[in-house]
């Protein structure tokens, strides 16, 4: 990821800040619609999760499961 970002740094440094600003908003706003798909198609890294509520498992603050 570091290299990606530092790449990134050069290929844009002779770019107009509004240029940036308008890909940084884009990018932004395109990780927030991917999260809210994954969040609506019952991603995988959250099925698990899923399964625990509806079988009545919950997981409270301290991260121990307790039964409802």
């Amino acid at each position: 990821m570091f290299l990606v970002a530092t790449g990134i740094q050069f290929a844009v440094a002779r770019a107009q800040i509004r240029t940036i600003f308008i890909g940084g908003a884009t990018s932004t706003a395109l990780s927030m619609l991917a999260l809210y798909g994954a969040v609506q198609s019952d991603a995988a890294a959250l099925s698990d999760h899923a399964n625990q509520v509806r079988s009545g498992v919950s997981i409270n603050r301290s991260f121990r499961l307790e039964q409802q």
